[in-house]
């Protein structure tokens, strides 16, 4: 574990930085634990590991793969594979977190166009956006909505009716962008690929999950990660897609915002509009995960909230952690091929476009 933690205080920026300045701050405050990990951080935690167990489950047993093929074996030209691995992409984001669906989809979008003889850069940025874009509209679709969700205490149809504006919108844009800037040609997609037969159990847990998370079922949520934790140990491939990482930069800033709110009691923000844009804004900056954990602090708008880090995670490659995610993909298959210029023009026109959008809508 020591050695899974340096490696990563070394390679991930966000987890020492915010590391770092929760230490600096408790030392500070040095205030009473609960101030800082109250039971909905708790509640969040356990739903995120959980879902790291059952996506993990999904991507390592081929599952996800195997859908794709199933799906993608239906198309016969670069505009109809483009857009069905965009739509193919946000749905499994919505359901199995954005980071999971593009460990899966990235590799497999760079292997369809290269097997084709065509470049998979542009492919590769829609579906990148596409899994920022779909994961939005569910409340486990991505770690800042299991954040918001769990915090202000949400039920499923408030969230859907907050968020849906944005998905939808927001895909809708992607398959224009395709239909005008992709080159059309004809192709045809073959591929076969297995399943492993333990995926059931996984495939499985995840209704009992669902049924969890919507009807806060802490206790239910708890023996189910207990219980995949166990079954995992037989199939070790899954732990890899647990990111403890992940879970460190989640403490870190509840550490972080507690001290925050304690020490400097900062006027809550009151404006909806302000909210939003501030939301937008700092993702760019400082990523959408840790911009959800100190806003929640200061602010009882979760609606503007939860649409600002949703648009906040299209822009810069540091937005959303699935960006880098694809970016470091696709340079390991394919190289640095003037991805980020590409990725950042078009990303940044594309946020443009949504932060109008959602103002207008709000």
């Amino acid at each position: 574990m020591l050695k899974y933690l340096h490696h990563q205080l070394k390679t991930n920026w966000l987890l020492s930085i915010s590391l770092s300045l929760a230490v600096v701050l408790y030392a500070l405050d040095r205030g009473p634990l609960y101030r800082y990990i109250g039971y909905h951080d708790l509640k969040v935690l356990l739903v995120l590991f959980t879902m790291m167990l059952i996506s993990g489950g999904f991507e390592r047993s081929g599952v996800l793969k195997w859908l794709s093929y199933v799906f993608m074996g239906r198309v016969h030209g670069t505009f109809q594979a483009t857009a069905m691995l965009i739509i193919i992409t946000a749905v499994f984001s919505a359901f199995v977190t954005n980071d999971i669906s593009l460990m899966v989809m990235v590799p497999f979008t760079i292997s369809v166009f290269l097997s084709l003889e065509l470049s998979p850069l542009w492919p590769v940025i829609f579906v990148t956006i596409a899994a920022n874009v779909g994961s939005s509209l569910t409340p486990f679709g991505n770690p800042q909505n299991i954040y918001i969700y769990a915090y202000y205490g949400l039920n499923f149809l408030q969230f859907i009716s907050a968020i849906w504006p944005f998905a939808v919108f927001g895909i809708f844009l992607l398959l224009v962008s395709v239909y005008i800037f992709l080159d059309k040609r004809s192709i045809c997609i073959k591929g076969d690929v297995s399943t492993q037969p333990w995926a059931i159990w996984y495939v499985l847990s995840f209704p009992v999950f669902l049924y969890g998370v919507l009807s806060d079922n802490v206790l239910l949520l708890a023996i189910l990660a207990v219980v995949l934790s166990i079954y995992s140990l037989w199939h070790k491939s899954v732990w890899a897609d647990v990111d403890f990482s992940l879970l460190l930069i989640f403490v870190s800033f509840f550490f972080i915002s507690g001290s925050i709110t304690h020490m400097y009691n900062p006027e809550p923000l009151t404006s909806p509009k302000s909210v939003f844009l501030l939301s937008a804004f700092l993702s760019q900056v400082i990523s959408n995960v840790p911009t959800a954990t100190i806003l929640a602090d200061i602010t009882p708008l979760w609606k503007p909230l939860l649409i600002g880090v949703s648009v906040g995670g299209v822009g810069t490659l540091i937005a959303s952690m699935a960006n880098l995610i694809s970016y470091r993909i696709y340079v390991k298959h394919v190289g640095r091929d003037k991805y980020l210029w590409y990725f950042h023009v078009y990303s940044f026109a594309f946020l443009a476009i949504l932060m109008a959008f959602m103002w207008f809508w709000m």
